[in-house]
């Protein structure tokens, strides 16, 4: 299945008037080139690099990352009207010298621009040496507090803010006030903790615990224990598979009968292989396009994601979070370069976009690189091995 002529309009903002995108749209207008490419030049092929971890420790989201970018970019060229998209795949390993000898290849051999990578040590990386080609780099990754701070680097996944904001959203919607937090053991965990404590002490929830499990653990019951001590209503398993499946089979195991929450690395199908009846009734922090058929006709982005989903699906199962985040991450960077034209616009063309991609709609900005807006993200609950919509949560996507 192809993406529709018109879905490939709404991915690249054509029809940004009915959706209050116009502003957006027009100033993009007023930043076009002085003078105009050749035909030629505006739909000479686009080569971009897809640099992702598809080997090593967190190779099951850079695997999902590939398929989504690779699947976009075969439907934008076969929608045609822009600039041929060709990826130019390398895998970091998840090391970061790995990621910096593929980054440096990938760049001498004339990408434009850079899809990846699949954790932040190795997106440090390839951003410095974005910086240093001057070419724009776009992240699948979701989860960072603070939008990218080089003006060469972007992002596509949701931003602590709002994962925070729609689980605590889930919590009061039923009632639960106490929550025990398991987190993997780096860095970023510290940022995920402090922002979920911020907007907890407006929700009136209370973080009665948080615990770390180590990357390679046989056993997460250790890491467990101390949080279910503590007497939590409900809890949060804010790590990447098969840990999040493990947890969520462990917690069952120690007597755990309450709510379980997960971050959206939970919306993946191997969650279900590594929890298996424990999955079923957990809920999690997903993008719509985990739960296409169940979007709400007032998603900006519904048309898109409900095609992307279905054709998707039918090649290689079900999506899970960090497919759509790939496949924008090709989709706004194949837009931005068709607007502007000159290569030498894309970047600013790019600062300055709103898009509507299948995870949802985008308004980057020069002091905003992570320019997804709220609504995006909603709740969904594991039933028979797969994800439903929960619907309990907030109907409406602008109170997610």
């Amino acid at each position: 299945m192809h993406i529709s002529r018109r879905s490939a309009l709404i991915a690249g903002g054509a029809l940004a008037a009915p959706l209050a995108l116009s502003g957006a749209t027009a100033a993009l207008a007023a930043h076009s080139p002085s003078t105009a490419p050749s035909a030629a030049d505006r739909y000479k092929p686009l080569p971009i690099g897809l640099l992702v971890d598809v080997s090593g420790p967190t190779s099951v989201h850079g695997q999902r990352q590939r398929l989504g970018a690779e699947y976009m970019a075969r439907q934008l060229n076969a929608a045609g009207g822009r600039r041929p998209v060709e990826l130019v795949f390398a895998d970091t390993g998840g090391n970061p010298k790995t990621a910096l000898t593929a980054v440096r290849k990938l760049i001498a051999g004339g990408v434009r621009a850079i899809v990846g990578t699949s954790t932040p040590q190795t997106f440090e990386i390839a951003v410095a040496e974005a910086e240093k080609a001057r070419i724009p780099i776009v992240t699948p990754l979701g989860g960072g507090l603070k939008p990218p701070a080089s003006k060469y680097a972007f992002r596509t996944g949701g931003s602590a803010v709002h994962i925070s904001s729609v689980i605590l959203s889930g919590l009061r919607q039923r009632g639960l006030k106490k929550l025990a937090v398991l987190y993997p053991d780096v860095k970023i965990a510290d940022e995920l903790e402090a922002e979920l404590r911020r907007q907890a002490k407006t929700a009136g929830v209370e973080i009665v615990a948080v615990g770390r499990v180590t990357e390679g653990a046989k056993d997460v019951k250790p890491s467990l224990r101390p949080l279910l001590k503590a007497d939590p209503d409900a809890l949060m398993l804010w790590v990447v598979p098969p840990y999040n499946g493990l947890a969520a089979k462990a917690a069952r195991e120690l007597g755990w009968e309450g709510p379980l929450y997960l971050s959206p690395s939970g919306a993946h199908p191997k969650f279900f292989t590594a929890a298996g009846e424990a999955a079923e009734g957990v809920r999690a922090v997903a993008p719509w396009s985990v739960i296409a058929d169940s979007a709400p006709a007032l998603l900006p982005n519904r048309e898109l994601l409900r095609e992307f989903a279905a054709g998707f699906q039918k090649e290689h199962g079900p999506l899970g979070s960090y497919v759509s985040y790939g496949a924008d991450a090709v989709g706004i960077l194949s837009e931005a370069f068709t607007l502007a034209g000159d290569e030498g616009r894309a970047l600013h063309t790019l600062e300055r976009m709103a898009y509507v991609g299948v995870t949802g709609v985008y308004r980057m900005r020069p002091d905003n690189h992570a320019g997804l807006l709220p609504g995006a993200l909603t709740m969904a609950i594991g039933h028979k091995g797969g994800w439903v919509r929960d619907e309990k949560f907030a109907t409406d996507p602008k109170k997610a």
